[in-house]
């Protein structure tokens, strides 16, 4: 199957979803949608090309978007100081590391070896500018930054899946996992929205200085 989509247009997008999923009243709103802005430079040389994924190239698409969810979770982790924003990332960290282990079984099962893609090595040098830009945030501000780069992260996995994934599945059980991750993916970008808006109301009386911009 032959699938005409601009990765540049998926990744933008999900920067949008994730803004309009953060936003609320108030004075905040703002600097969520700037730190959630992409780098069009970055993705300039994804933009427009036809990506065709095989089964095997989405299963490697799968395993790396757990992966990199695990990671940054766990680089949030030595950092964050909130109890909710550590509650979210361990859950993350578990949920994630399961997933990973679930689809794993799943493909073995029916014979799918992952294999490496554009679009999965594109993920793993998000992720990595991910955890780059997250390093740059004041301890102050780290919390708020890192709900940000958890919204930016999921939001992009719900819109890679939506364009690229579940339109090109062949095999059933694939089908199916891409189904129950990306509800999956739905109620982390819920939860963390509603965190993330929690922590911009208690942090009200702070200037929003410090909180990085995420590619």
């Amino acid at each position: 199957m032959r699938m005409t989509r601009s990765w540049l247009w998926a990744v933008a997008a999900s920067a949008g979803l994730a803004a309009a999923a953060a936003c609320t009243s108030g004075g905040k709103e703002d600097n969520i949608e700037t730190a959630l802005q992409v780098d069009a430079g970055a993705d300039a040389g994804m933009g427009g090309e036809n990506i065709a994924l095989t089964d095997a190239e989405i299963a490697q698409v799968v395993l790396v978007a757990n992966d990199g969810e695990v990671m940054l979770a766990q680089a949030i982790l030595t950092r964050a100081v909130d109890a909710s924003v550590r509650d979210f990332n361990t859950r993350m960290v578990n949920e994630h590391t399961a997933a990973r282990q679930r689809a794993e079984q799943m493909f073995q099962a029916q014979g799918i070896q992952p294999k490496d893609s554009v679009v999965s090595q594109h993920l793993q040098e998000e992720v990595q500018r991910l955890m780059s830009a997250l390093e740059k945030a004041p301890d102050a501000k780290f919390d708020l930054a890192a709900m940000d780069a958890q919204l930016t992260a999921h939001a992009r996995t719900a819109l890679t899946a939506d364009a690229l994934l579940a339109p090109q599945a062949q095999n059933a059980a694939l089908q199916q996992e891409l189904q129950t991750e990306r509800v999956t993916v739905q109620q982390h970008l819920d939860a963390a929205a509603a965190l993330q808006t929690a922590l911009y109301a208690g942090d009200a009386g702070t200037p929003d200085a410090g909180i990085p911009t995420y590619p």
